[in-house]
């Protein structure tokens, strides 16, 4: 099994924590091997679909995951680029029959970042995206598998 993730550095330090989530879930609740797993730096979260796409097109991947972060700014750019992005990720998915799973947090502020992706020394934790994303590829890879039977 092959896994792309594909991560916008724009708010590096939450991207970084995602990653880590994805890697340790990826690795300690499925034995997918670090080999296994092909990680992708971009500017930010307009960059990924594209990349997702060259990925899709060498057919080198079982599934993708992407990774990033919008926050809220003081005009509606985020709800723009959130659109858009969201948009591909889904017509993409559809196109090639591969699971994209969408790990990019569009929040109002850091700390809602933060929250999402396992906390910090500042925020509590809510939730972690990282693992809640790596736990919906594998399914979808799962599902998959036993609906081409």
């Amino acid at each position: 099994m092959r896994i792309a993730i594909i991560e916008a550095a724009y708010y590096k330090e939450i991207s970084a924590a995602l990653h880590l989530g994805v890697i340790n879930t990826l690795k300690e609740g499925y034995g997918i091997e670090a080999s296994s797993i092909t990680t992708y730096s971009v500017t930010g979260a307009y960059e990924l679909p594209l990349v997702a796409k060259w990925a899709l097109d060498a057919e080198k991947f079982d599934g993708i995951i992407t990774l990033g972060c919008v926050i809220k700014g003081q005009t509606d750019h985020d709800a723009y680029i959130n659109q858009s992005v969201f948009q591909h990720f889904t017509a993409l998915a559809l196109e090639y029959g591969t699971p994209i799973i969408n790990g990019v947090l569009t929040t109002n502020s850091r700390d809602q970042a933060w929250a999402r992706a396992g906390g910090n020394d500042s925020v509590e934790r809510k939730s972690h995206k990282g693992e809640d994303c790596a736990h919906a590829l594998m399914e979808m890879i799962q599902l998959k598998s036993k609906l081409a039977k």
